[in-house]
Parts: structure tokens; C-alpha cells; sequence
């Protein structure tokens, strides 16, 4: 990849599907859901797979910066698609529960999450918008009577069973999920802080285009309060233009780069305005996005983070 050579892309394909076609070996038995005790297969496949997540990431910056930009999203895509399809029931199955796929919703969103960060690290915000639109196609989810066409928010998932295990256990922590994802970021071109950034963008992306996303890693202390790195560097306009592509800032007034004065606005989160198991503090929308680049009301406040009032 790095020569160029015209094999590259085929590896690289021919690694995605042996990657997809692998995970079928972390699937849990389901007979076992039920266990009070379940939460330990969960974090225990989830465990397991992270050689395999870091494999991903050291393909993914190759990616990033040998591969030109508008192939890259055609690229990732077929991968992407494949990891969703664990995420829910398959066809022939008829007697589940959900959590029988809480460790593919745990795997698919970090690789997800990774990806879109690394594509922020590499500059290549377009790449990154093109995922977080999608569409992913799953075919299979016809034979069920269910939507074929998912965006990028469908990579966040409750996981029922990571909350359970905070209640069994006692651990009384925000988000057993964050502290997770926090616990396995030891590689050091992508930091945690990255992944917050990522997080944060694509809570911005999909709540400015109507959909979901819960920015999990926010409810930790340990990332800087201050506006992330691209929207600090968005105070130069040339950049702004270049981020642009990660917000549909063109169909809402929330965001935009003049003269205005500032209004701030804060997406508050209390406990009882979430699923039960979260325990989450308000934090600022506009305190990492920078008083540069917004200058009029972002209204978030009034729906925050997609959950009811």
C-alpha cells in the first residue's frame, strides 16, 4: 500500500472479509443470556477481540494516508456493513434476546469510533461524513421484515448487559462502556482524547441531521475542557470550510462562522432523563466546539442527546 501497488486494495479487501468472516467465532451461546453472571462472557469476548481491533487500526491509518481520500469510504464500507449485520438477530434465528449481541454492539461501535477518529486524525473529513451518512445495505434484513439501509448512528446501540454488570457488581460507575473503550485505548497514535473528539463530532453530525448518537466517552472527566483540536483550528476559515463536511450545517442555523455574538447552550443530561443505568453530568455543547465557529443558538437543550425530557 504504502508502494502503491495496484494488489493493495485486493489485500486489503481480502483481509476485511477474513476480519468479518472471524467474528462469527466470538458469537455467545444464548442459552446463557439469562445467567445472572452473563456480563462476564460479554466483557470476556470483548476481551478477546482486542488483537484484532488493533490489527484494524494499524491497517486504517495505512489507509488514511495512502489511499486517496475519495476511496476510501468504498474501501471501509463493505467491512462496516458486514460488523452491523452482528448486531442484531440473524435471519434463521427465532429465539433470542437482545443482549445475545451485546459484545458485536460493543465491537461495532469502537471500530466504528475508530475509524472516524483516525479519518479526523488523517484530515479526511469527507471520508469521514460519507460514513457517518452511510448508507450500510444489509440485505438481510429483508427476510426478517426489517430496513435494508442504515446510516453510521445505527453503530450505537444500547448494551443492556454492561449496565447490568455495573448493577451486579456494584461498581456505581457512569458508564462501564466508556471505561471500557478508555481501559483498551493503549495505542499511541490514536489517544483517548481522540476518541472523545470523534464521539463529540459524531454526536454534533447526527443530532444536525435528525438522527441518534449517545457520545458515550463524554461522561468521563479525563479529557480536556476546552474546544477539540478540529474546532480549534477551525478558527481559520479555510479550515472551517474543510470541516464543514462533517456537519449538514447548510440545513439547520445552529452553526456558522460571522460576527454575531456568542450564545451559549447547554445539552443537560440529569439522572432520570436517560435509560435507567446512566448516571451522566450536563456538559457544555459549545465549550468544545469553540466561540470562533458559533454564533447563534444551537437548539440541542430542548431534545438533549436524543432522549426524552
Amino acid at each position: 500500500m504504502r508502494n502503491g501497488q495496484p494488489q493493495a486494495r485486493a489485500a486489503v479487501e481480502e483481509y476485511f472479509d477474513a476480519l468479518a468472516e472471524g467474528l462469527e467465532q466470538f458469537r455467545l451461546d444464548g442459552s446463557a443470556s439469562a445467567k445472572p453472571d452473563y456480563d462476564d462472557a460479554v466483557v470476556k469476548s470483548i476481551d478477546d477481540f482486542l488483537p484484532y481491533r488493533n490489527e484494524y487500526v494499524s491497517l486504517l491509518h495505512l489507509i488514511a494516508r495512502y489511499v486517496t481520500e475519495a476511496d476510501i469510504p468504498d474501501l471501509i464500507r463493505p467491512l462496516l456493513e458486514k460488523v452491523l449485520v452482528y448486531t442484531s438477530r440473524p435471519p434463521e434465528l427465532m429465539q433470542y434476546r437482545e443482549c445475545d449481541f451485546d459484545n458485536f454492539r460493543f465491537i461495532a461501535h469502537e471500530l466504528f469510533l475508530y475509524t472516524v477518529a483516525i479519518l479526523l486524525k488523517a484530515g479526511k473529513f469527507r471520508a469521514a461524513s460519507s460514513l457517518m451518512y452511510g448508507p450500510f445495505y444489509i440485505p438481510s434484513q429483508a427476510n426478517i421484515g426489517l430496513p435494508t439501509l442504515f446510516d453510521g448512528s445505527d453503530f450505537w446501540k444500547d448494551i443492556a448487559s454492561l449496565q447490568q454488570r455495573n448493577r451486579r457488581l456494584d461498581f456505581k460507575r457512569r458508564s462501564l462502556q466508556a471505561d471500557l473503550l478508555k481501559e483498551r485505548a493503549t495505542i499511541p497514535s490514536v489517544t483517548f482524547n481522540d476518541l472523545v473528539q470523534a464521539d463529540f463530532v459524531l454526536y454534533l453530525h447526527m443530532r444536525l441531521a435528525g438522527n441518534s448518537w449517545f457520545p458515550v466517552t463524554t461522561v468521563l472527566e479525563s479529557f480536556v475542557r476546552a474546544p477539540f483540536e478540529i474546532f480549534a483550528r477551525a478558527q481559520s476559515a479555510a479550515y472551517f470550510e474543510r470541516i464543514s463536511e462533517l456537519l449538514p450545517v447548510s440545513r439547520t442555523p445552529g452553526l456558522s462562522r460571522c460576527g454575531d455574538p456568542l450564545e451559549f447552550h447547554r445539552a443537560e443530561i440529569a439522572n432520570g432523563r436517560v435509560a435507567p443505568g446512566w448516571v451522566v453530568e450536563a456538559f457544555d455543547i459549545i465549550e468544545h466546539v469553540g466561540a470562533g465557529i458559533v454564533s447563534c443558538p444551537v437548539d440541542l437543550a430542548g431534545d438533549p442527546l436524543g432522549f426524552e425530557r
